[in-house]
């Protein structure tokens, strides 16, 4: 059987592989795509459009974690007896 070349040496990785992984740029398969990037003829492109909504929903989890931590702690505060005990 005769090998075929690679029609593009670009790679490009969307959103969603991103968001499967948590967004963890060092996860295996995307840390495995930067390394063999970086040392052959491959590239990796990240288009502004992938780059936006990847910052974006990082930006609205971390909005989501913070509206769970404050709801958490005024749920504590009232636990703890610090409000509405007078």
């Amino acid at each position: 059987m005769e090998k075929e070349e690679l029609f593009s040496r670009s790679i490009f990785i969307d959103t969603q592989a991103y968001y499967k992984h948590g967004f963890n740029f060092s996860h295996g398969a995307i840390k495995r795509i930067k390394e063999l990037s970086s040392v052959s003829s491959l590239e990796l492109v990240l288009t502004d459009v992938v780059a936006k909504e990847v910052s974006n929903k990082i930006f609205d989890k971390v909005k989501e974690s913070d509206l769970a931590l404050s709801k958490f702690l005024r749920k504590s505060e009232v636990l703890k007896g610090k409000k509405g005990s007078d």
